[in-house]
Protein backbone atom coordinates (compact mmCIF):
# COMPACT_ATOMS: atom_id res chain seq x y z
CA UNK A 1 0.00 0.00 0.00
CA UNK A 2 1.21 3.37 -0.95
CA UNK A 3 -0.57 6.53 -0.04
CA UNK A 4 1.38 9.78 -0.47
CA UNK A 5 1.87 13.67 0.63
CA UNK A 6 3.95 16.22 -0.40
CA UNK A 7 5.20 19.61 0.92
CA UNK A 8 7.40 22.28 -0.20
CA UNK A 9 10.18 23.63 3.00
CA UNK A 10 12.72 25.95 2.63
CA UNK A 11 16.41 25.19 4.45
CA UNK A 12 16.25 27.67 7.85
CA UNK A 13 20.00 29.52 8.56
CA UNK A 14 19.54 29.35 12.04
CA UNK A 15 18.90 25.79 13.25
CA UNK A 16 18.90 23.37 10.02
CA UNK A 17 22.74 23.79 9.18
CA UNK A 18 26.11 23.26 10.42
CA UNK A 19 29.42 25.59 9.73
CA UNK A 20 29.94 25.19 6.02
CA UNK A 21 26.12 25.98 5.38
CA UNK A 22 24.98 21.97 5.21
CA UNK A 23 22.02 20.57 6.35
CA UNK A 24 22.28 18.87 9.35
CA UNK A 25 20.98 15.02 10.40
CA UNK A 26 18.85 16.12 12.98
CA UNK A 27 17.08 18.87 10.23
CA UNK A 28 15.96 15.89 7.78
CA UNK A 29 14.06 14.47 11.07
CA UNK A 30 12.97 17.24 12.28
CA UNK A 31 10.91 18.27 8.78
CA UNK A 32 10.08 14.09 8.41
CA UNK A 33 8.38 15.18 11.90
CA UNK A 34 6.58 18.55 10.19
CA UNK A 35 5.11 16.86 7.25
CA UNK A 36 4.21 13.51 9.26
CA UNK A 37 2.62 15.71 11.98
CA UNK A 38 0.41 17.76 9.62
CA UNK A 39 -0.70 14.53 7.38
CA UNK A 40 -1.85 12.59 11.00
CA UNK A 41 -3.04 15.10 13.12
CA UNK A 42 -3.88 18.28 10.98
CA UNK A 43 -5.73 16.11 8.55
CA UNK A 44 -9.53 15.63 9.30
CA UNK A 45 -9.47 13.14 6.19
CA UNK A 46 -6.71 10.48 7.29
CA UNK A 47 -7.56 7.08 6.82
CA UNK A 48 -5.60 5.50 9.43
CA UNK A 49 -6.55 8.28 12.11
CA UNK A 50 -9.95 7.64 11.65
CA UNK A 51 -9.44 3.81 11.31
CA UNK A 52 -7.90 3.74 14.01
CA UNK A 53 -9.73 6.18 16.05
CA UNK A 54 -6.55 7.28 17.92
CA UNK A 55 -4.98 9.73 19.67
CA UNK A 56 -1.16 9.50 20.33
CA UNK A 57 1.41 8.93 17.86
CA UNK A 58 5.15 7.00 18.91
CA UNK A 59 7.98 7.37 16.65
CA UNK A 60 9.49 3.74 17.43
CA UNK A 61 12.24 4.15 14.99
CA UNK A 62 13.98 6.02 12.17
CA UNK A 63 16.91 6.06 9.76
CA UNK A 64 18.43 8.55 7.45
CA UNK A 65 19.95 7.72 3.70
CA UNK A 66 21.43 10.99 2.58
CA UNK A 67 22.19 11.10 -1.15
CA UNK A 68 22.70 14.76 -2.01
CA UNK A 69 23.63 17.38 0.41
CA UNK A 70 20.77 20.65 0.78
CA UNK A 71 22.39 23.51 1.90
CA UNK A 72 20.60 26.87 2.83
CA UNK A 73 18.98 28.78 1.44
CA UNK A 74 18.00 25.85 -0.62
CA UNK A 75 14.23 24.80 -1.01
CA UNK A 76 13.25 21.06 -1.15
CA UNK A 77 10.02 18.85 -0.93
CA UNK A 78 9.37 15.82 1.34
CA UNK A 79 7.32 13.37 -0.69
CA UNK A 80 5.64 10.77 2.57
CA UNK A 81 4.84 7.60 1.54
CA UNK A 82 3.11 4.96 3.96
CA UNK A 83 4.90 2.02 2.78
CA UNK A 84 3.24 -0.22 5.29
CA UNK A 85 0.74 -0.46 7.32
CA UNK A 86 -0.28 -3.19 10.23
CA UNK A 87 -3.50 -2.65 11.28
CA UNK A 88 -3.44 -5.84 14.05
CA UNK A 89 0.26 -4.22 15.76
CA UNK A 90 -0.91 -0.59 14.98
CA UNK A 91 2.21 0.32 13.22
CA UNK A 92 2.81 1.69 10.08
CA UNK A 93 6.33 2.35 8.08
CA UNK A 94 6.79 5.50 6.50
CA UNK A 95 9.65 6.99 3.97
CA UNK A 96 9.82 10.57 3.78
CA UNK A 97 12.08 11.27 0.14
CA UNK A 98 13.52 14.51 0.20
CA UNK A 99 14.51 16.17 -3.32
CA UNK A 100 15.70 19.43 -4.31
CA UNK A 101 14.48 22.01 -7.29
CA UNK A 102 15.94 19.77 -9.50
CA UNK A 103 13.71 17.18 -8.59
CA UNK A 104 16.50 15.09 -7.63
CA UNK A 105 16.23 12.50 -4.88
CA UNK A 106 18.91 14.04 -1.53
CA UNK A 107 17.54 11.66 1.37
CA UNK A 108 15.68 9.04 2.40
CA UNK A 109 14.42 9.03 5.97
CA UNK A 110 12.53 5.47 7.11
CA UNK A 111 10.13 6.02 10.01
CA UNK A 112 8.19 2.94 12.03
CA UNK A 113 5.12 4.43 14.07
CA UNK A 114 2.62 3.19 16.06
CA UNK A 115 -0.64 3.95 17.18
CA UNK A 116 -2.47 3.85 20.70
Amino acid sequence: MEKSFNKLYKVNGQDDIDDFMKMLNESYFKYSALIREEYFVKSKKNFLMNYFNLKEINLIEQDLTIRKDLFFPNYFRIDLKIIKIDYRLFQVVIQHDFFNLENELTATTICLIKFR
